[in-house]
């Protein structure tokens, strides 16, 4: 109901303030009033009284409440005053004023009790890990005291979800200055209607205050967005910021306070402190004010709020918080902050320590640090903190069982059941399977560089994910990683082909006319060491070549031709030794020349092998996991004037495999492959006068730099190294091995 204003100069009976706007008389049922304004004069205050059965009530004036950032009218506190049945209010001001009020208005809310109001007096979090720190006080949640959360959207959008501050660096105490006169019952019900007027008739996003204590000693969850969380409030304007705002249900200068209201503040205030690691009887510096840690709302603005006894009660409030926090320092989690560099390395609390899945956790800024059941702290940085908070990460990943470890990549947190990896790439989840082989392998692992994308399933159960260098996949308890053709990739499996020592060099090995091998460890200069005793194969072979690691132990496999045209199969378990030797292949293959191992050309997370059969055509025959033939289709047709083929992966850097080939005249060629493991007829020419070397391969990566090298050998028996630099680009030649014509046949 809008004030008018007055058209005379009418004063209050038995006073020289002058009545500057006022309402008739208004008949209806409330419970609570307020009274707002567009603009007030200096000096004026807004005054009411009401009508109850008893008849017309004094006048009394209202106390102004705070303005706030979220826009909305200037107001008074709203007030209960029970079950009114008329009212009245007025603008006054001292004689001397001469601008009237503008667009005042008087506020009628009924928020009578409901059925239920006073049933559940509060509720509080379960008990989980103890701590120095004090438990969250019993508290009446939104939910039960009937916030109608529609109201949320009342002023617009923008109100939800509920703004979140930094961190909460102290305490604003308040009164709300209505009646002192209500039941337990009612105290729910002035809930109600302190957050309609808030809303409706200030303006406002939500209720201003964070939390509320009625005169009982009850403790109602205020403000949305979680009572554990920096919320930012409306009840101290320009000190809403980083500060918790809690008021007692009363009139603090018109009645002393209860002794079970001020404990229940102080209950409050000491775990709202306590777990965001402040000190109670400390001063600082808020918007430009230097206050007190538990400061009254007059402190920092011109208003009489908390009322005169809360004033004078305030220095035995912040002692008694103090004696409630003691021994706080003693936190688990805080003595880890302390010990990790504090605010300096991982910033202000940004959640207060609270229970957490039968733990303990505290957000900072930068970070969090858990507190296991078993008492046992873990600190992660912020990415990865950040996503095991999100969704069902608890439930996949279990407690941390390290805190943050840098990698070459980023960093990695290990859990009870996976693994969180941070990188450019974002933070993503490594669990099941595919961790557990991460783990075991390390060398791969690391090389293999950071995930790039959650772990999906397949409609028939494989597990794949993607990582920076490439993709792994497991199905039945095996593992493989697929060549991510944007290199041969850093890390993976096929990256790694012919490393003996998990060094991530590729070595050479050769097969003598009996299927002895002698192998040689590539030095750090990229050449090949003295020979090396390996396994007997058992057999006279033409053609050797390593295969990608196809049973996921770290190691290449190792394919060869027998002179009967057999192909086989053995898996490396490194330092040369080649065990569970079968035959992959039945006779025939003798027919085909220039046989060469791809890395993955149809993206199927396994290898094939292409040669060249008597038509001039290039055949691919695509294996399983165990290194049998699984289908056999053809490349390209017309290579019959080819004389050698090899691959390194995608040279081009397109995302595809190529191949390399010698032709009729000595020139090297890349040949562009396709996205469905073909060739497009294109190639660019590299160099010529390769026509000497009577074996073109790769056998891996002898330099460690995640990309394939290519190796050709002459009739000399000395063995060259053309180091990969990338994108077809290639070093100048280099001697990798000597004397290798008496070794046999060469991997």
């Amino acid at each position: 109901m809008d004030l008018v204003p007055s058209t005379t100069a009418t004063t209050v009976p038995g006073t020289t303030q002058r009545i500057l706007a006022a309402t008739p008389t208004t008949s209806r049922e409330f419970t609570m009033l307020g009274v707002t304004w567009q603009t007030m004069p200096a000096g004026a205050s807004a005054q009411v009284r009401v009508r109850t059965a008893a008849g017309w009530q004094a006048w009394q004036t209202l106390q102004n409440e705070a303005t706030s950032n979220e826009g909305g009218r200037q107001g008074t506190e709203a007030v209960h005053v029970g079950d009114a049945i008329a009212a009245e209010a007025r603008i006054v001001a001292p004689a001397t004023t001469t601008v009237r009020s503008t667009g005042a208005r008087l506020s009628l809310i009924d928020s009578r009790v409901l059925e239920g109001d006073g049933a559940s007096r509060a509720t509080v979090q379960a008990a989980a890990t103890s701590s120095a720190v004090p438990a969250q006080p019993s508290m009446v949640t939104r939910a039960e005291w009937g916030a109608d959360e529609s109201l949320l959207s009342y002023n617009g959008a923008g109100c939800v979800p509920a703004s979140i501050d930094t961190t909460i660096k102290a305490a604003i105490v308040h009164h709300t200055a209505g009646t002192n006169s209500y039941t337990a019952s009612q105290s729910a019900s002035i809930m109600r209607g302190i957050y309609a007027y808030h809303v409706k008739d200030r303006g406002w996003c939500d209720i201003g205050y964070n939390i509320l204590v009625d005169k009982y000693g009850t403790i109602f969850e205020g403000r949305h967005g979680g009572v554990v969380n920096p919320v930012h409030g409306a009840h101290a304007t320009s000190w809403n910021t980083d500060t918790v705002g809690v008021s007692v249900m009363m009139n603090s200068s018109q009645a002393k306070q209860s002794p079970e209201a001020m404990s229940a503040v102080s209950r409050i205030l000491a775990w709202k402190l306590a777990g965001n690691y402040r000190t109670p009887t400390s001063t600082l510096t808020l918007a430009g004010k230097s206050i007190n840690r538990i400061a009254r709302h007059g402190d920092v603005m011109s208003t009489s709020c908390p009322g005169t006894n809360i004033t004078a009660y305030m220095p035995t409030l912040r002692q008694d918080v103090a004696n409630r926090m003691s021994g706080w320092q003693n936190s688990l989690i805080y003595k880890a902050y302390v010990g990790a560099g504090g605010e300096a390395k991982l910033g202000p609390v940004h959640v207060m320590e609270r229970p957490w899945n039968g733990g303990r956790t505290t957000t900072f800024t930068n970070g969090g640090i858990y507190q296991t059941p078993e008492n046992v702290t873990r600190q992660l940085n912020k990415s990865a903190d950040a996503r095991y908070r999100t969704g069902d990460s608890f439930a996949q990943l279990g407690w941390p069982t390290t805190s943050t470890t840098t990698t070459a990549y980023g960093s990695v947190v290990r859990f009870q059941k996976g693994s969180i990896h941070t990188s450019a790439k974002g933070s993503f989840l490594t669990v099941l399977v595919i961790d557990a082989w991460l783990r075991a392998n390390p060398a791969q692992a690391t090389a293999l560089g950071a995930p790039t994308a959650a772990m999906t399933r397949g409609s028939d159960g494989t597990l794949y994910q993607s990582f920076v260098n490439g993709k792994v996949r497991s199905l039945n308890g095996r593992t493989t990683v697929t060549l991510n053709t944007s290199a041969p990739a850093t890390g993976n499996n096929m990256a790694l082909m012919g490393d003996q020592t998990k060094d991530r060099r590729a070595d050479i090995v050769a097969a003598s006319s009996t299927g002895k091998l002698t192998w040689f460890i590539t030095t750090t200069t990229g050449v090949a060491g003295s020979p090396r005793s390996g396994s007997e194969l058992k057999g006279s072979y033409d053609w050797l070549s390593h295969v990608p690691d196809a049973d996921g132990d770290g190691y290449s496999e190792l394919v060869a031709r027998r002179s009967d045209g057999t192909l086989w199969a053995w898996n490396g378990r490194g330092q040369g030794q080649y065990v569970n030797a079968h035959m992959i292949g039945i006779r025939g293959w003798n027919t085909l020349r220039d046989l060469t191992v791809i890395p993955d050309m149809t993206h199927d997370g396994l290898p094939e092998i292409v040669g060249l059969n008597p038509q001039g055509s290039l055949v691919r025959y695509d294996l399983r996991r165990d290194l049998s033939v699984m289908r056999t289709s053809t490349v390209i047709t017309g290579w019959g004037s080819m004389k050698q083929i090899a691959t390194v992966g995608d040279v081009r850097s397109a995302g595809v495999v190529d191949i390399l080939a010698v032709d009729a005249n000595g020139y090297l060629s890349t040949y562009h492959g396709t996205a469905q493991g073909g060739l497009s007829g294109q190639r660019t020419v590299i160099s010529r006068g390769w026509h000497p070397y009577v074996d073109l391969r790769s056998s891996g990566d002898h330099d460690a730099d995640g990309r394939w090298d290519l190796v050709a050998r002459g009739t000399t028996g000395n063995m060259y190294k053309y180091r990969n630099l990338g994108n077809n680009s290639w070093s100048v030649r280099q001697v990798m091995a000597t004397n290798l014509e008496s070794r046999g046949v060469l991997a």
